[in-house]
């Protein structure tokens, strides 16, 4: 990893040995409506996101993942229970900037998210906030575009920008701050399929190259069939929790999560259904067909050889 300031703020948290980078213990979360109905959006949430991990956070719309997402930062703070980062309250307003440079946090529409006319104008904008010197501000805006992969575009109004090309520039400027981690709520929702698959390169890139803790939100579950764990949302709680290769198999009889299977996993479910005994953890097509290459070589006259 390069002695640059990206590469420094990951390295720091590996150096002090934080085995929590973000902890929930019995998160509730209650809305208040101008009715003055109340609305439990998280019942009893407890889990903890570890350095470096990627992590997706998974259900259907109402399932609570926003409201969650948002608690990593203190954007919402908790009705009842604690959110720790680093083992700062979110709760405690003194350590409210901190918390938001260690957490930074991608939107699902980048037209809310830009502020500036002007690309390094607006990666810029977070930094100067905080009243980073002005050469420290030029490094981090140059080198978070880079990471991008939109440095030629630093000069490009961001009305001109493609879907994808805003979502970059958004990550950049969340970049800029110095994140321990990225929570992305829903980055992909409103980009092409080209446009989903470009960002989502982009994160796992930046996830092995800077150890950047990843937390992705969606209800896609192709987004994070790569990930390194899988939480599943319903009705405000964690209704699963694992590795994709161990969820997989209950996710595609979960249909009532209403989450939008790659075709793998239906077809996998499909055959698991009239008796074929289909891996659990098959989530590409090549593996698809190198099981049941193998699953037809074991058969003679449809018995097993």
């Amino acid at each position: 990893m390069s002695n640059t300031p990206l590469a420094v703020a990951v390295t720091s948290t590996q150096i002090l040995g934080v085995s929590k980078l973000i902890e929930v213990i019995g998160l509730s979360h209650q809305y208040r409506l101008s009715n003055r109905e109340t609305v439990h959006a998280l019942e009893g949430i407890d889990l903890t996101i570890k350095p470096g991990e990627f992590v997706g956070i998974l259900g259907p719309n109402g399932s609570g993942k926003s409201t969650l997402a948002r608690h990593f930062n203190a954007l919402l703070l908790p009705t009842q229970g604690k959110v720790l980062v680093e083992g700062l309250d979110t709760s405690d307003i003194k350590n409210l900037w901190e918390i938001r440079q260690r957490v930074g946090m991608v939107f699902s529409n980048p037209d809310n998210q830009l502020i500036a006319p002007i690309v390094e104008e607006d990666v810029a904008f977070g930094p100067e906030n905080l009243g980073v010197p002005p050469a420290e501000i030029r490094s981090r805006v140059d080198q978070s575009l880079e990471r991008v992969s939109m440095l030629a575009y630093r000069q490009r109004s961001t009305s001109r920008l493609s879907g994808g090309q805003k979502q970059r520039v958004a990550i950049a400027g969340a970049l800029a701050m110095l994140p321990r981690c990225l929570v992305l709520d829903e980055p992909t929702s409103m980009l092409d399929h080209a446009g989903r698959r470009e960002v989502l390169v982009f994160l796992h890139q930046l996830n092995r190259e800077l150890g950047i803790t990843m937390v992705l939100i969606t209800h896609h579950l192709e987004e994070i069939m790569d990930a390194d764990r899988l939480i599943v949302m319903e009705g405000g709680r964690t209704a699963m929790e694992g590795t994709p290769a161990d969820l997989f198999g209950s996710l595609a009889e979960f249909r009532h999560l209403e989450l939008d299977r790659p075709p793998i996993l239906e077809m996998a479910s499909r055959l698991r259904e009239i008796g074929m005994p289909v891996p659990t953890g098959i989530r590409t097509a090549g593996e698809m067909v190198d099981f049941l290459a193998g699953y037809a070589d074991t058969r003679v006259g449809g018995r097993p050889q």
